[in-house]
């Protein structure tokens, strides 16, 4: 699959150990120009947009509260009944994969409700959706009443190895200005097409339409 990641980090080869992500990030372009004011800092003037070949055969469907965490990662799994209260395991990035892993998933597909225009104005609509506190209480709203109130969502992705991920072309700019014309100029240029929303489409494990884009 034809995804992006995009990026103010310099290196050749991912890394998918981040206790954080769970993985790498892909998603979209659109997701990309949003993302990308928001990357830049006083500390980096560089931006890579990654264009990757990568293999997400079989994800496993989860909800984007912005944090991807193991312990709620762990959570999530047990609301969804693949995990059960009396299955025990290191709840590490590596602990969680490894799990995953035996029941045959070798990534995630969640709906990014961040890397968006209408969800960043959802924030402060919705801002218990993002605490902390609320996730870890099971406070949290679900994929279907985030696409009732923002159906121009779309999905990302998150790659568990590296192995899973081969860099096709790179883009570079110095401000985000500059890489939204990159972004602006693959969108009216390239074959690559958003993934559809989940609503009325079956689940996201079943969509196999190219995407692109990530978070780091």
């Amino acid at each position: 699959m034809l995804l992006f990641h995009l990026t103010t980090s310099e290196f050749s080869r991912f890394k998918t150990t981040s206790r954080s992500s769970l993985g790498a990030h892909f998603g979209g372009l659109r997701e990309a120009a949003l993302l990308a004011p928001k990357l830049i800092s006083r500390d980096c003037s560089l931006m890579r947009l990654l264009e990757c070949e990568v293999s997400v055969e079989k994800p496993i469907q989860l909800e984007d509260h912005h944090c991807w965490e193991p312990h709620i990662v762990a959570n999530q799994l047990r609301r969804k009944g693949v995990l059960s209260e009396t299955c025990c395991f290191r709840q590490t990035p590596s602990g969680i994969k490894r799990f995953l892993a035996q029941l045959g998933f070798d990534s995630v597909a969640y709906l990014n409700r961040y890397e968006r225009p209408l969800a960043a104005q959802s924030l402060e609509m919705w801002a218990g959706s993002y605490s902390l506190d609320n996730v870890r209480g099971g406070q949290y709203n679900t994929d279907e009443e985030w696409l009732k109130r923002f159906p121009d969502l779309a999905v990302s992705y998150i790659a568990f190895s590296p192995n899973q991920i081969n860099i096709v072309r790179e883009f570079r700019a110095e401000t985000p200005a500059g890489m939204g014309k990159i972004i602006d100029s693959l969108m009216h240029t390239s074959a690559v097409s958003e993934h559809s929303p989940l609503g009325g489409r079956g689940p996201l494990v079943r969509q196999n339409t190219p995407v692109g884009m990530a978070r780091v």
